[in-house]
């Protein structure tokens, strides 16, 4: 399993990976850095005592070499958004980390469960011919949402602080283009991306 460093991403495949775990025959390896390995291992240290077979797999995190404060290992542990394209050139250096030491991991992954976040995932799967499964954990409310904006684009000749309302929900919910997220407000993804020029 190969979570997105961020809390919101690795609490739940850490809570997937102990369910995945009571399965026979299966054995769970998350892969992560050193200070997370340190950051969650009480989350499963009590099931690895009573045998459950999962574990990590700490991979060096290359922080400095990216610009990044030493032990900053954690979206949320970047010190300015500036920093955002550092730490994700970071994470993407842990491709060539895990491939070195894909062989050497006992028993053998199958399989990787990867965050969609973790593009780099799909190659590695590839190399090693093992499934690739995507892990999106974002609430059904959100998907639903992001859905029907894609299916409907209601906002997109609306003003930044306009409501209206989102479509396809059983009640109404009116939020205003400045409430999306970057992906649906091409003004702020334009200056966003300006910025980290």
């Amino acid at each position: 399993m190969i979570p997105l460093l961020a809390p919101g991403h690795t609490i739940p495949m850490i809570d997937m990976a102990k369910m995945l775990a009571q399965r026979p025959n299966v054995t769970v390896t998350i892969v992560t850095t050193p200070v997370n390995a340190f950051r969650y291992a009480p989350k499963l240290q009590i099931h690895i005592n009573t045998g459950l077979p999962v574990r990590f797999l700490e991979l060096p995190f290359p922080a400095i070499e990216n610009g990044l404060p030493e032990g900053c290992e954690s979206a949320d542990a970047v010190p300015g958004l500036h920093l955002l394209p550092n730490f994700s050139a970071a994470v993407d250096m842990l491709q060539h980390r895990l491939e070195q030491r894909f062989d050497s991991i006992n028993p053998r992954p199958n399989c990787i469960i990867s965050d969609k976040f973790m593009l780099w995932t799909d190659d590695t799967a590839s190399k090693f011919k093992i499934p690739r499964i995507v892990f999106d954990g974002m609430t059904c409310f959100k998907q639903v949402v992001t859905h029907y904006l894609y299916a409907h684009k209601v906002f997109e000749e609306l003003p930044e602080s306009e409501p209206f309302v989102l479509p396809g929900l059983p009640d109404q919910i009116e939020i205003t283009r400045a409430q999306l997220p970057p992906e649906f407000n091409y003004t702020r993804m334009a200056t966003s991306e300006r910025n980290r020029v």
